[in-house]
């Protein structure tokens, strides 16, 4: 297949011509390890700020709104994305399932 894949920790070093030396130069390039891109990008994730707060759910009441409803109320008011939004929103589920 003209388009195989290779691995990610594969190192690839093209080789090109010096023209005023003419010996080769081997341009090398640092390849990291899923397991390495990974840990740095949760210590990015764990630096930005995380919204936190205590709301008291009524689950008897049933005119409450939704945790979607509540996420999108949130997120209009922080600017938040849609995956966030969607993240928030499943994580107050939880919390409120752990309870029920």
């Amino acid at each position: 297949s003209p388009f195989a894949l290779t691995r990610a920790a594969t190192p690839i070093a093209p080789v090109r011509r010096n023209a005023r030396r003419g010996n080769q130069v081997k341009m090398k390039k640092k390849f990291e390890t899923i397991q390495q891109r990974r840990l740095k990008r949760e210590a990015k994730i764990k630096a930005l700020p995380h919204f936190s707060g205590a709301v008291e759910w009524d689950l008897s009441n049933p005119n409450l709104r939704t945790p979607l409803i509540y996420a999108s109320d949130i997120a209009v008011e922080y600017g938040l994305s849609l995956n966030q939004t969607l993240d928030l929103a499943r994580s107050i589920q939880e919390q409120i399932d752990e309870h029920v």
